[in-house]
């Protein structure tokens, strides 16, 4: 079987969820005995292949002309493959152009993109298009959660037999490195976390004035590029106590950094399993989410919670009240997560047993 992943930056992975996953499932879908090719954006250098995954590239960026780089992806793709993986749902519409009776189509959708604060009137409007057309003309959909797969099921009207929920994973990493490589004043267990996009669904503000309302003495760090009008005006905020450290690229130094936080506060409200707060559980950290289905499913239910900035507060007062007994506890919670379920050893099985039921159809 030949299995082509399209619709990611590309690997190895330097940007996000789509990134991770493509890396750490065509790895291990070739370490199988399955024949993976990885579509990329262009880059400097274009290596043929990576870990012994094959590498072809897209003429076009991802970020800067995403309609065109879905397209050109999806014709090297699906001419090189049994199987093709579409991550995101971004050029569904163009399933039905270029649709080959022979290769099977998975789209793995992205939570609710059409609820994303970033996207203009004009971009929510594709994106509503691109879901429709997804759930018509794809051979089967991924969900990254249950509560994901129910909202497609319901909006719909899927067949349950067309959607599966599988979800992202992660990797527990010992031990906690070091903070000084990154030139700035922050003290292990002296600061709390925030790893994300700088857009609007992510809650950034909310967590902002939350964290001033606690009158913690701690601080705030932000991982995230900044770049972005909403990211630009969030950087207001910036003093002595809240440090925006832009984006971290670099695996060892972030885990450094998350493993050396007081606590991780997760904002997300519109994504289904978020790979920023598997990573967290995955380094032990407690985590502070949004209250949201998604947050709850990822943790089941056994971190801590906040809906508004007061919520917030409370739960950066009632963690800091924590003994030593206390807060391990919560770091043994989400590691067992990961361990047990969350890790991407069970994921890929999952992959290779659906690949198995939808090439017997």
């Amino acid at each position: 079987m030949k299995i082509v992943i399209v619709g990611s930056r590309g690997i190895p992975a330097a940007y996000g969820g789509f990134e991770t996953f493509a890396e750490e499932i065509a790895t291990r879908l070739q370490m199988a005995g399955i024949h993976v090719t990885v579509v990329c954006q262009d880059s400097i250098e274009n290596p043929l292949q990576y870990k012994n995954v094959n590498l072809l590239y897209s003429l076009y960026s991802k970020a800067k002309q995403p309609v065109k780089f879905y397209f050109n992806s999806l014709k090297i793709g699906i001419g090189n493959a049994d199987l093709v993986i579409v991550c995101g749902v971004g050029g569904a519409v163009f399933y039905p152009m270029l649709k080959r009776k022979n290769t099977f189509l998975i789209t793995h959708v992205d939570g609710r993109e059409e609820l994303r604060g970033k996207y203009s009137a004009l971009k929510k409007l594709y994106v509503r298009m691109a879901q429709f057309c997804t759930a018509k003309f794809s051979d089967h959909i991924i969900a990254d959660g249950f509560a994901v797969r129910r909202h497609w099921i319901e909006k719909f009207n899927l067949s349950e037999n067309k959607i599966s929920a599988i979800e992202f994973g992660a990797e527990i990493i010992s031990g906690r490195g070091q903070l000084d490589t990154l030139n700035v004043n922050l003290e292990p267990d002296g600061y709390y976390l925030v790893v994300c996009r700088m857009v609007p669904e992510n809650n950034l503000e909310m967590i902002l004035e939350g964290f001033l309302k606690s009158g913690s003495r701690k601080k705030l760090a932000l991982v995230g590029d900044t770049d972005g009008t909403y990211g630009i005006s969030l950087k207001g905020y910036a003093s002595a106590q809240i440090i925006f450290l832009e984006g971290i690229y670099d695996k060892p130094l972030l885990h450094s950094v998350r493993a050396n936080c007081f606590a991780y506060i997760h904002g997300h409200s519109v994504g289904g399993t978020n790979p920023s707060l598997l990573e967290a559980m995955a380094a032990g950290n407690i985590c502070i989410c949004h209250d949201n289905e998604f947050n709850h499913e990822t943790t089941e239910s056994k971190m801590c919670y906040f809906k508004n900035i007061a919520e917030l507060a409370e739960q950066i007062l009632h963690i800091e009240q924590l003994n030593s007994q206390e807060r391990n506890a919560f770091a043994g919670v989400g590691r067992k997560r990961i361990a047990d379920y969350y890790n991407w050893e069970r994921i890929t099985d999952q992959y290779l047993r659906l690949f198995n039921i939808v090439t017997k159809k």
